[in-house]
This record gives structure tokens, C-alpha cells and sequence, in this order.
């Protein structure tokens, strides 16, 4: 018994001799797996075992490098970026169709399902890769007449993609709050398309709502008409001719920062109109805005002052030299006083 305790005891030291003489190279055995070389160092070729775990994040693309194929997004939940290695055997879609690194744009939103590394826990092996799909809203760049009254646009979106929307002649267009038609679409307006999805870059919609541009315009009320809506003609000053100006149920009125009555406007009341054109009135004789926000301006009106009289001063006496007029002037109303030159002399002296 004492010969076998002896013999474990003499095992024991022996490891921990060899480990104390490894040194660091112990832990390259331990971590990879593989004994190092003659040298003490681990072959580049051979397999080692990371711990890694399995990551699901999602953000906004902020850098896309195709030379090495990697994404830069960053994580609003988690408040950092993360760096997005993508290899051939990522699987990418965007919608229910397949996709490919070239549909990634910088601003698009990605989920992105993969190993990360417990070393480097913002660099994430991307496994799957779903794209966020591209809203069909943005600047129409260019209207294109098609058969049988189709209207196909092109439309800028917001993250730089350039989209189709096939717009029917049945199709509901909404300006502002105004309804027009598909004729009313121009170049250069805001739109918002819903309809069916044809393909990843190809509407076919079904209403259209156009964010008309708005401006600012000020002057007097020189007809006000009642009714619904209430319309009111605007003579804009320094040349700026006539406008007409139409409220609507979400027309806000303000004075002084307040919302008041529409009430408050009449003929006379200066006012600024923040609005957008009605269709086709730009064109117009007498153009049409649409109010959004009323604001009454108080004017304030000043008067001259009227020049005061000139006010008649005594003669000085003689010897008194070029002294101001006293503020306050008494006339003597009694016998005139002769002071004779010696007596001046002799008071002064």
C-alpha cells in the first residue's frame, strides 16, 4: 500500500514538473489540441477549437466593402456596430426572393443570424442574411407613359435604391388632401406607393399619395368668403400679385403662438399662409394654396410726431455773451433798469 502511494506521488511530480517546464506552451496544448513543434510553436495548419456562440443582431448598414465582403451595421438595441463577414455559403433574401451581396445598399436594414467568436463578439460569421425590403416611397425621377394608360414611374427611394411603380389609370391618387389622377404625377414630387409586389424592385399599385412641397406666402385679406371651405383672397405685398387661399378641416389658425377662431380673419387682416399649391394652379392666372397653418399678424401702426414750435426768447443784456437760454425764462414786467458801463465794470470787479 505505502509502495503504491509512493509510486502516485512520484506521477504527480512528474506532471507538474513537465507543465512548470512547458511553460505557456501548455495552454497551446489545452486550447488547440495539437502538441506544438520541435520549436514550441503550433502548426498554421492545424485545426483548432474556438468556443464561439450563435448571434442574432440587427441594424442599419453603415459601411458596405466589397472587396473584402463584409457589412458595417450598427444596432440600435444593443448601441454599437457590428462587422458582418460574409462567405459563399451565406444565405441572403430580401422579401421571398433570393439575394445577393450587390442588393446591399448603405442605409438598409439587415437581420443577420450567425457565429460570433467569444474573442471578437462584434465580428459576426454571417449564416443568414435577411434584407430589410426597400420601401416604395420616395422622388419620382421619371414619369414614362405606357400602354393602355399605365403610368410607370421611377422613383428614388430614401436608401438610394431606384424602384418601379406601375401606376393604373383606376389607380386612387391622393394630393395632400386633395384627390387628383395619374396625370397630375410630375417629376421631382414625394410618394408614398402601396399595391402588389411584382418582383424585388417592381410595384404594381394600387394608391399613391403624393407629399406635396409647401411655402410660406403673406398679405392682406381682401375678400374673405364663408362656407366650407373658407376662401379667402390674399393681395401679397412688394408685388407678389394675388392669391387665393382655401382652408380645409385641419386649417390651424395662430395668433401670437396661440390657436384662435378662424373668426379673428377679415378683410383687412394681414396674414401669413403656410401651405401647398392646389394641382395645376401654379400654372394658373389666380394660384390656389392650400392652407395648412394661418398665422394673424398684428401690425403696428406709428405717427409723427409733430415739431415742436420754435419758442421766443428774451434778448439777452448786453455782456452776457453767447450763453444758453435759461430752460425757464421770468420777465420783468416793471420800469426798465439802465446799468451803466462803470457800474458793470465795477459789479465784475
Amino acid at each position: 500500500m505505502r509502495k503504491a502511494m509512493m509510486r502516485r506521488r512520484s506521477l504527480s511530480k512528474m506532471m507538474l514538473l513537465s507543465l512548470m517546464l512547458l511553460g505557456p506552451l501548455s495552454s497551446s496544448i489545452l486550447l488547440t489540441g495539437v502538441a506544438p513543434d520541435q520549436f514550441g510553436l503550433v502548426p498554421a495548419n492545424a485545426a483548432t477549437v474556438e468556443a464561439s456562440t450563435t448571434a442574432r443582431v440587427g441594424g442599419l448598414v453603415r459601411v458596405v466593402d466589397p472587396v473584402h465582403k463584409v457589412f458595417v451595421i450598427f444596432s440600435p438595441t444593443k448601441s454599437r456596430r457590428f462587422t458582418i463577414d460574409v462567405s459563399p455559403s451565406t444565405r441572403m433574401t430580401l422579401g421571398r426572393w433570393t439575394a445577393g451581396f450587390t442588393d446591399v445598399q448603405v442605409g438598409d436594414h439587415l437581420t443577420v443570424t450567425g457565429a460570433s467568436s467569444l474573442g471578437a463578439t462584434t465580428t459576426i460569421l454571417a449564416r443568414t442574411i435577411r434584407i430589410g425590403s426597400p420601401a416604395f416611397a420616395g422622388r419620382v425621377i421619371a414619369v414614362t407613359p405606357g400602354a393602355g394608360g399605365v403610368v410607370m414611374l421611377r422613383v428614388l427611394a430614401n436608401h438610394r435604391h431606384v424602384l418601379t411603380v406601375a401606376v393604373q389609370p383606376t389607380t386612387s391618387v391622393l394630393y395632400g388632401s386633395d384627390k387628383g389622377v395619374v396625370g397630375d404625377l410630375t417629376v421631382g414630387e414625394r410618394i408614398v406607393a402601396h399595391g402588389v409586389r411584382q418582383n424585388k424592385y417592381l410595384l404594381a399599385a394600387t394608391t399613391v399619395r403624393v407629399y406635396p412641397h409647401t411655402h410660406t406666402i403673406g398679405g392682406t385679406v381682401t375678400v374673405a368668403t364663408a362656407g366650407v371651405p373658407l376662401v379667402y383672397t390674399l393681395l401679397s405685398p412688394n408685388g407678389g400679385g394675388v392669391h387665393t387661399v382655401r382652408t380645409t378641416a385641419r386649417t390651424v389658425y395662430a395668433l401670437g403662438g396661440h390657436t384662435v377662431a378662424a373668426a379673428l380673419v377679415r378683410v383687412g387682416t394681414h396674414i401669413r399662409v403656410r401651405g401647398y399649391d392646389l394641382l395645376g394652379s401654379p400654372n394658373a392666372k389666380t394660384p390656389t394654396l392650400i392652407a395648412i397653418r394661418i398665422t394673424i399678424l398684428i401690425q403696428h401702426h406709428t405717427t409723427k410726431k409733430p415739431k415742436p414750435t420754435p419758442t421766443a426768447h428774451a434778448s439777452r443784456p448786453a455782456g452776457q455773451g453767447s450763453q444758453p437760454p435759461a430752460t425757464h425764462q421770468q420777465v420783468w414786467s416793471g420800469p426798465a433798469i439802465v446799468v451803466g458801463l462803470g457800474a458793470t465794470e465795477k459789479a465784475r470787479g
